[in-house]
């Protein structure tokens, strides 16, 4: 049997930081990357991270350290307070995939879809629904570029997301890109207290204060 070849390379990151190099990239054949085999993959390396980019190609990532890790939960943490209040739709963790239109598999930190959107579709209940959240919160940590953290907000409003948090404790401001569905560019906000839902998660408000810290 002829197996294959299966290439990797590192993706380049930004200069500032050996650890900011970027996700391992591994090419499959076309279509061999289905979402089984992702899941499969996924189920039995349980310490990487891994996400698909619409290329077919698989992204393995380093999980979070223990500061980030902390700064996420904080965050999903009010975004769930704020739904329980709501009980609107559903909110997501780090854990979740989501299966966009360009067939990437993709992962944020958190995310939130209403329950308009999920009426409207046909989630699989073991496997990545083909779906895109309406708010996406993404924060990069110290193995992320910045410019890869924004190409895959750029993804993510491509892909129908309505509202998204790019939020980067890396940077000697502290920046927040904020992204909108139908603007051009994301708005840059330093070191901000905190973040609005505005009118796609309304009344959401989320604190930021102890992310800086």
């Amino acid at each position: 049997m002829v197996q294959a070849a299966i290439k990797t390379e590192q993706t380049t990151g930004s200069p500032d930081s050996q650890a900011a190099a970027g996700p391992l990239v591994v090419r499959f054949p076309s279509g061999l990357l289905t979402d089984e085999l992702l899941l499969a993959i996924s189920g039995l390396n349980d310490f990487w991270r891994f996400e698909r980019n619409a290329e077919g190609a698989l992204e393995i990532s380093v999980p979070t350290g223990s500061v980030g890790g902390s700064r996420s939960l904080h965050l999903s943490g009010q975004l769930y307070i704020w739904w329980a209040k709501t009980q609107d739709g559903k909110v997501f963790d780090s854990g979740t995939g989501f299966r966009l239109p360009n067939s990437a598999v993709r992962s944020p930190d958190a995310a939130w879809a209403s329950g308009s959107l999920l009426e409207n579709t046909k989630p699989d209940d073991e496997g990545f629904w083909p779906i895109c959240p309406e708010l996406i919160v993404e924060l990069r940590s110290v193995s992320q570029s910045a410019q890869q953290q924004q190409e895959k907000m750029q993804e993510w409003m491509a892909s129908d997301a309505r509202l998204g948090w790019l939020i980067d404790v890396y940077t000697e401001e502290g920046e927040v890109w904020v992204y909108r569905q139908g603007d051009s560019e994301p708005e840059r906000l330093e070191r901000p207290d905190s973040l609005s839902g505005e009118d796609v998660a309304e009344g959401l408000i989320v604190d930021l204060t102890r992310v800086w810290r």
